[in-house]
């Protein structure tokens, strides 16, 4: 039994890695993406630059659909800002005063940009999510 194993082995060898299998082919990278291969590698694009690319490629198409969705970039966010330290203010005193809408000097255009990511998980009338939009109605009509 075991020699059987063994001869299969022998007369099959394992597949070839896609690298290799493009160094056979003599493919570059150029004629791989016209083609739309993705099981064969370029002699001039190796495994490490396509994971490379790919990862590059991923992380701008998550870039474009967090903007799209509504997200706040980390620098713009208000715990980089950090407004509370302008007003004097604790964090927690700071988002305190900023639900009860009674901040000094703060209009409704400013507590509405601030509040859009604090208050997207509220939940009201029997479940329905309070959309960023929802939001600015309320604190503009509040104010």
């Amino acid at each position: 039994m075991s020699d059987a194993i063994e001869a299969a082995f022998r007369n099959d060898p394992p597949p070839l890695r896609a690298d290799t299998l493009a160094e056979l082919l003599n493919m570059r990278n150029d004629e791989r993406t016209v083609l739309s291969l993705r099981t064969i590698g370029a002699v001039d694009f190796k495994k490490a630059d396509r994971q490379a690319e790919r990862k590059r490629r991923d992380a701008a198409y998550r870039l474009v659909k967090r903007r799209e969705e509504g997200a706040t970039p980390r620098a713009q966010s208000a715990g980089q800002r950090e407004p509370w330290k302008a007003l004097n203010l604790s964090r927690r005193t700071y988002y305190r005063r900023l639900a009860a809408a009674t901040l000094p000097g703060a209009n409704c255009r400013s507590i509405s940009s601030i509040a859009d990511g604090a208050w997207r998980n509220e939940r009201v009338d029997g479940g329905k999510s309070i959309t960023p939009s929802d939001l600015r109605i309320v604190l503009f009509n509040h104010c």
